[in-house]
């Protein structure tokens, strides 16, 4: 987590798990930003669509901001608009919809696209493969 020093990166009242990715506005292409977020926090299809269909909405919350960052860019990707906040800017009924842990569920082809593979080749490479 980050320190409570005035050099650190991050204001000292934020932590690990204090960030929340909102979507501002219902996509375009709703069923791309509805396979990001169930890729992202492993919740099924009806939840999910319940979540992009009540945009402007948290859609998790409770995150580390390397994992807020992972889907926004997902999200983003798939034609949304979103942000990420700080969990205090929300009220504890305000986040009661959204999903509260992130699961990279399909690395290859999900939250972590194109950097798993690469990392996969480097490391065939590396072992003589």
């Amino acid at each position: 987590p980050f320190e409570d020093s005035p050099s650190s990166a991050e204001p000292p009242s934020l932590r690990a798990g204090d960030r929340v990715v909102v979507l501002l506005e219902q996509p375009n292409r709703k069923i791309e930003v509805i396979k990001a977020i169930r890729l992202c926090a492993e919740i099924g299809l009806k939840d999910a669509k319940e979540l992009v269909e009540r945009a402007p909405t948290p859609v998790l919350a409770y995150v580390s901001p390397a994992e807020a960052d992972i889907l926004y860019r997902k999200l983003v990707e798939a034609g949304a608009k979103v942000t990420i906040e700080s969990v205090d800017r929300y009220s504890e009924s305000e986040l009661a919809h959204a999903p509260q842990s992130f699961v990279a569920s399909q690395p290859a082809a999900g939250c972590l696209g194109v950097g798993a593979g690469v990392l996969l080749v480097a490391l065939a490479a590396v072992l003589g493969y």
